[in-house]
């Protein structure tokens, strides 16, 4: 037979080299040796439930203006929601059905009216004693997450009376709680101590 011409020869060797290269290998990845950690996030501070305008509108309701003649001629301006004298006319079994209290405050001041806690004075229990009428009044609040707190000052000549009202918010609505005098201990002479109405002027 005869051979075949010397470049046909080599071509079968360069294909099996071609052939016969190594196959490219991909590194593995590294794992990390610090694991990760999970921050914790910051615990939040409790939203007020309510806003200090708010809390104002509950206490001005408390010691509405007064437009009965009484008032006028006397040249007072302001008045207590239980003291029959805002203008509107309270239910007849109810002296506090205007009023924006809590049940448990509403039971209490009824005992207090009615001669049922000891050591009352006679006062009206709202505030302000037998005559709850005053020509000027300010107030003060300030919201926390349960409700909040709104201070009452009235003025008349020399006198000065100031109330503290605890308000909660309590099923979508602000009811006052409690009352006591400013600047003394609500743990002992607030609304549910005995005697409150003879201290309910809350004069300073």
């Amino acid at each position: 037979m005869r051979s075949l011409p010397a470049p046909f020869a080599v071509i079968p060797l360069l294909i099996v080299a071609g052939c016969a290269s190594s196959p490219t290998v991909t590194p593995s990845a590294t794992p990390s040796s610090a694991p990760a950690t999970a921050t914790a996030a910051p615990s939040a501070t409790p939203a007020p439930s309510a806003t200090a305008g708010a809390l104002t509108a509950v206490a001005a309701m408390t010691f509405p203006p007064c437009p009965d003649p009484v008032c006028v001629g006397h040249g007072t301006h302001f008045t207590t929601c239980d003291g029959g004298m805002t203008g509107s006319t309270p239910s007849a079994t109810n002296i506090f059905s205007l009023c924006p209290f809590t049940a448990r405050l509403e039971h209490q001041l009824t005992l207090d009216s009615q001669g049922g806690d000891s050591g009352g004075g006679g006062g009206d229990p709202v505030g302000g004693g037998q005559d709850p009428e005053w020509p000027t009044e300010a107030i003060t609040a300030s919201a926390s997450p349960t409700g909040g707190l709104a201070e009452v000052t009235f003025v008349d000549g020399a006198n000065a009376f100031r109330t503290e009202l605890v308000i909660l918010s309590s099923g979508g609505q602000l009811l006052v709680d409690d009352i006591y005098c400013v600047g003394t201990d609500p743990s002992t002479t607030d609304a549910y101590a005995s005697g409150w109405d003879g201290r309910a002027a809350c004069a300073s």
